[in-house]
């Protein structure tokens, strides 16, 4: 007991330290975009004055104006040297006015800075526990796969990122691992998630080849209801949060097609670096042949042997969220294919397994 206690802690601290590592690599790019004030920067955002299609990611906002309205009502915090200034926080990546840093408004910037790194910690943990519900008990694998999804994850945000992106993981990793343990949290998680992006709304599409697989009648017609309850919910949170910013400037989508269709059309797409993990040390950005072949090769690799349930998830996933990437989204901004990562994740894992049993017969 004790040793396994000694080892799950030391996982725990791998990944807080991946996901630092991770928070860190998006908050020097991006930090919580304070350049985009009056549009869709960290301040405009907390008042609820962005504008649309952000104004409807209110989850994290909602949820530190009430830690910090909570927290004000009972500390005082207003020569606060830690949140001002002994933290780092304010050299290393705030890009704002220096008059606005405040302390009300630190302690806002820490929050938020702190829930993005939980919400990636249990982004991982889940990530860890989501493959033994698919067969795979390599328990080595299950373990250190999270490590290296948090390595890759910050190329993912080459050409935006938000408050909410890491949530946003968190929660489609709960859906996940909810869909095949206990659907009914279904009922609160994708509510949840359409409140923290709106693209949530497809998860119970999604999520129906895990839940709605061969077995008792009686079952099947539970878990059916289960999963239309969860989409009325979240139709309701969709609805709800677009009558809330309906008079908020902008429109529900940004259109990118033809700049899209342009970008990946030109075949230095595929050949292209970043420095987005450290500086003067380029690697290849995801879509790159370097990343795509290999990546490709488990993948097919493990849709082979993978189960009916999951690759249904991924054919339905593909087809949903591909083409919300080539309108939708801005080029290379692949945090737009957040609901394939966990089919990705899981299919990659499968392919590993599926080669190193290949190997170890030979």
């Amino acid at each position: 007991m004790i040793r396994k206690a000694s080892y799950s802690l030391l996982l725990l601290i791998l990944y807080w330290s991946a996901a630092a590592l991770c928070v860190n690599s998006f908050m020097d790019r991006w930090s919580l975009r304070e350049r985009a004030e009056g549009y869709f920067g960290f301040e405009t955002l907390l008042a609820g004055h962005a504008a649309r299609p952000w104004a409807y990611r209110v989850l994290v906002p909602k949820t530190v104006n009430g830690l910090a309205q909570l927290i004000e009502s009972h500390v005082d915090l207003h020569d606060s040297s830690y949140l001002l200034n002994d933290s780092g926080v304010r050299a290393a990546y705030f890009q704002g006015d220096p008059k606005r840093w405040t302390a009300s408004f630190s302690l806002r910037y820490h929050l938020t800075l702190a829930l993005m790194g939980l919400a990636l910690l249990a982004c991982l943990c889940l990530l860890r526990a989501l493959p033994r519900y698919f067969g795979i008990g390599d328990g080595t694998l299950r373990d250190f796969a999270p490590l290296a999804f948090a390595i890759l994850l910050p190329l993912a945000y080459l050409r935006g990122g938000y408050l909410y992106d890491f949530p946003e993981l968190a929660l489609i990793a709960a859906c996940f691992l909810a869909a095949v343990t206990r659907p009914w949290l279904l009922l609160i998680l994708v509510p949840l998630a359409v409140v923290n992006k709106e693209t949530a709304i497809l998860l119970p599409v999604i999520l129906a080849p895990l839940l709605l697989a061969p077995g008792p009648v009686r079952t099947r017609r539970r878990e059916l209801a289960i999963l239309g309850a969860a989409g009325t919910l979240g139709l309701v949170a969709f609805f709800v949060i677009h009558q809330a910013a309906a008079g908020n400037p902008g429109g529900s989508v940004e259109h990118h097609f033809a700049e899209n269709v342009a970008f990946w059309l030109r075949p230095r797409t595929y050949v292209d670096f970043s420095m987005m993990l450290a500086s003067g040390m380029p690697v290849p950005k995801l879509h790159t042949l370097v990343v795509v072949a290999p990546a490709a090769v488990l993948l097919v690799c493990g849709f082979r042997v993978a189960d009916e349930r999951l690759r249904l998830c991924l054919w339905v996933t593909a087809a949903l969220n591909l083409p919300l990437l080539l309108l939708f989204g801005d080029r290379d901004e692949l945090r737009n294919l957040s609901l394939l990562f966990i089919p990705v994740y899981l299919l990659v894992l499968q392919g590993v397994r599926s080669l190193r049993r290949e190997a170890e017969r030979l």
